[in-house]
């Protein structure tokens, strides 16, 4: 399997995950990419994070999950979403969200969402709300599929209107990850 520039094998057995590596190893030295062997770890069965996702392999089961530090940068970035959110809607708001803190925070969670899938579903209330302000959008801020739009012409607002979506969906990311600790899910 591999991640942007880092690759990770997988086998049956000690051998076999051994074998894989020396494999990717040999071709990546092909390619003229040296091997750098201080970077390789011991074949494991519960190997430690890689990009912040934990999979861990036990007698006839699968887990992932991320390590603590991702957990709580998740929570913190769902309660920034909030902290904003609930700014926004006071009265002393404008009923308006920044653009740039949407995509900060829907870009980490959907990294997070690559162990749990789950909260994709929910993203679609940062995503619909920080893209309602496009003209191919209706009042929901889903896409209406009559226009053709060229968004390389079209001028981004630095703030954008609040859907009625979002507030049920940071409800559910907010009961979703309120454990302690990051859970794992079974593969």
């Amino acid at each position: 399997f591999d991640y942007v520039d880092d690759d990770r094998g997988t086998g049956p057995t000690a051998e076999d995950a051994w074998q894989v590596g020396s494999t990717i190893g040999k071709t990546c030295s092909y390619y003229g990419n040296q091997d750098a062997t201080r970077k390789r770890r011991p074949q494991s069965q519960d190997p430690g994070p890689w990009a912040g996702v934990v999979v861990s392999t036990v007698p006839d089961n699968l887990y992932v999950s991320v390590d603590m530090e991702k957990w709580e940068k998740t929570k913190s970035e769902i309660a920034r979403l909030r902290q904003h959110y609930v700014h926004a809607t006071t009265s002393s708001g404008d009923g308006l969200l920044e653009v740039k803190m949407l995509e900060q925070v829907a870009g980490f969670l959907n990294h997070v969402a690559r162990a749990y899938p789950l909260l994709k579903i929910y993203l679609n209330g940062i995503y619909a709300t920080m893209n309602a302000w496009r003209p191919d959008r209706d009042e929901a801020g889903w896409k209406t599929g009559e226009e053709q739009v060229d968004y390389d012409c079209l001028d981004a607002p630095k703030k954008v209107r609040i859907l009625d979506r979002l507030e049920h969906d940071l409800h559910a990311l907010e009961e979703l990850t309120r454990q302690e600790a990051p859970p794992r899910r079974p593969a």
